[in-house]
């Protein structure tokens, strides 16, 4: 990898902007108001981030993908909070298309770094074409 810091690294850039994204809608509407829901996503995408940046920092190859690979289950943990703020009417559709697509994204960026850095990992379980 040639990035020397963690801002460098486009995955940490794109958990910032989905971060800005989820701390701007949970603090409006019925989201605001369930401050137990809104805290476990803000948990959990402020995890993700820093799943990134801890392996990262680490400066050893090993440690890194152990953290990405937590780091992509942390993008499912987020959709999963996501998916019950839109069944509970908390967040409207448009808004939780965005959001689940842009960790869609992350989660894919995540899955080809993994791949960059080791090329024998395991395949994925599931094919390209559903979504993760």
């Amino acid at each position: 990898m040639k990035e020397r810091r963690f801002e460098e690294l486009e995955i940490w850039k794109l958990s910032m902007q989905i971060t800005r994204e989820i701390y701007k809608l949970t603090s409006m509407g019925k989201m605001a108001e369930d401050t137990s829901l809104r805290e476990r996503i803000r948990n959990a995408i402020v995890s993700l981030s820093s799943l990134i940046v801890e392996g990262y920092a680490k400066g050893d190859d090993i440690e890194f993908l152990k953290h990405l690979g937590i780091a992509k289950v942390s993008c499912a943990e987020v959709r999963n909070k996501l998916y019950i703020a839109l069944a509970v009417d908390y967040l409207a559709e448009n808004d939780f298309e965005l959001l689940n697509q842009h960790l869609l994204n992350l989660s894919g960026k995540i899955d080809a770094l993994i791949e960059e850095m080791n090329p024998k990992s395991p395949r994925p379980r599931r094919s390209k074409s559903k979504k993760h």
